[in-house]
């Protein structure tokens, strides 16, 4: 049987991370981590307020305060659950998402056999809690194939495995970008792309079953995607580390 490495951080090996704004999508992550067969973790669920009616174990992180100009894109929230953690690999988990009970056992023996390798699970979306009707298809899914190397733009925070170092080496997850919306893991993985030595990889049979859930108000006219985006990641190639996190956090 693997065994399961920790660090002087914690008895831990793995920080599975959760934000949320809405309560009620929790339930299906809790579900599936009571699942697991791999223990020894962490449950990080970061909030605007601290969820109540929860019957595992949690930390919780709050949500910072939003600036005027901010919208809730998760990069501030999500550096300061790398902060929180007391873990050498991260599992981001969002929230309306179940997964089945090898998930993070299947992360941690990737993790061990390669410790510089981000891994990203792979579902369909369902539009009922029966998760019986399915509203969207992975494209990724395509080919029949088995675990192995992807682009680094396929590796998706819905659910998928992020090494603490990974977010340490290029400064933390870019929170220049709150003021747009749906752009929380771009920034990381374009620079973990750029400054090399990081390997992107899919895993098929973490096989993911989210529920679909209506975006927030106010997304497609605020999203970065177009020159807004175009033109931060020129910013990327002059200077790729951005310091929104340090060794030290």
């Amino acid at each position: 049987m693997l065994g399961v490495k920790t660090t002087s951080r914690s008895p831990v090996a793995i920080s599975v991370v959760t934000p949320s704004v809405r309560p009620e999508g929790l339930e299906l992550v809790e579900r599936s981590l009571a699942e697991q067969s791999f223990q020894s973790f962490e449950w990080i669920v970061a909030s605007p307020s601290r969820p109540v009616g929860l019957s595992r174990p949690f930390r919780w992180v709050a949500d910072p305060p939003r600036r005027a100009y901010e919208r809730w894109t998760l990069n501030r929230v999500l550096n300061a659950t790398v902060r929180a953690s007391q873990a050498s690999l991260l599992v981001s988990w969002q929230d309306f998402t179940a997964a089945g009970p090898d998930t993070l056992g299947r992360f941690w023996r990737h993790y061990c056999n390669a410790p510089r390798r981000l891994v990203s699970g792979a579902g369909h979306k369902y539009g009922d809690s029966s998760l019986s009707t399915r509203t969207w298809t992975d494209p990724r899914l395509g080919g029949g194939r088995g675990p192995g190397p992807c682009p680094f733009a396929w590796v998706e925070f819905n659910l998928c495995s992020l090494p603490r170092e990974a977010a340490l080496d290029v400064g933390g997850f870019d929170e220049w970008l709150d003021r747009y919306l749906g752009m929380d893991g771009y920034s990381l993985l374009d620079r973990l792309d750029m400054v090399g030595g990081w390997e992107f990889w899919l895993d098929p049979f973490v096989e993911t079953r989210s529920l679909e859930h209506a975006r927030l108000d106010g997304w497609q006219e605020h999203n970065a995607l177009g020159e807004p985006y175009l033109g931060r990641r020129l910013s990327y190639l002059r200077q790729p580390r951005l310091g929104y996190l340090d060794r030290s956090s």
